[in-house]
């Protein structure tokens, strides 16, 4: 059975998004009836009846095939954007398998990319959720203020990796609360006014080991280890 992804639910039928439909009538050659899952992003998968082939594909719900209960720990990256779109993307797809609540791209002092092509990445997200098991998909969130992002973040724990030389923090288990943010720095880390902007907003620094890793490397360690310490086992 074909997998597509769509949150436009009218009642009890999914509507397909444009490309979706093109890829399912014409790559797939599905027609009126064939039965397809649908995804939702928000931990459901469907068995749907095909009931409409216009332009824009419209499927009946037939039943709930899994449905998954949302993750214990809400994880936020905030991450500067590398100047590899390549990179980015697959750093995208991981996220999405790891399975973090919210992608934040931030702008920063030494940042190497000020403009984010959100459509792809979220083509890559949604890719990444058909095929991973995990059924969330993250919001994303791009070009967001350094400033603005550390000033209104609201998670119960919040983090900021750098490679300065200061006590920090390291990941185990026994965060309080289930909101956690974790702010990942340029190739050229952060700089100095910016670790201490972030400490002043309650950032904690903090440690992922000796290595000094890439961007996208960075946030997906920080991410595996903080839901391996303090996700919850239903």
């Amino acid at each position: 059975m074909h997998h597509f992804f769509s949150q436009e639910l009218h009642q009890n039928r999914f509507v397909l998004s444009e490309e979706e439909s093109r890829h399912c009538v014409k790559v797939m050659r599905l027609s009126m009836h064939d039965q397809i899952k649908v995804y939702d992003g928000k931990g459901k998968i469907y068995v749907c009846e095909i009931t409409g082939t216009g332009k824009r594909v419209e499927a009946t719900i037939i039943e709930v095939l899994e449905d998954q209960s949302e993750p214990s720990l809400s994880l936020t990256l905030a991450v500067s954007p590398t100047k590899s779109a390549d990179r980015m993307e697959w750093m995208m797809e991981k996220l999405v398998e790891i399975g973090i609540a919210k992608v934040v791209f931030i702008k920063t002092e030494k940042g190497e990319r000020s403009r984010i092509n959100l459509k792809r990445l979220e083509k890559k997200a949604v890719s990444a959720l058909k095929q991973s098991g995990n059924l969330w998909l993250p919001v994303i969130e791009t070009e967001v203020r350094f400033k603005t992002y550390v000033e209104t973040e609201q998670a119960q724990n919040k983090f900021v990796a750098h490679c300065f030389d200061k006590v920090k923090a390291r990941i185990t288990k026994g965060l309080e609360g289930n909101t956690v943010a974790v702010m990942i720095g340029p190739e050229g880390d952060f700089s100095e006014a910016e670790v201490n902007q972030a400490n002043a907003a309650g950032f904690v620094p903090l440690s992922l080991g000796l290595p000094r890793y890439r961007t996208e490397t960075a946030a997906v360690v920080a991410s595996t280890l903080l839901t391996h310490f303090n996700v919850t086992l239903a």
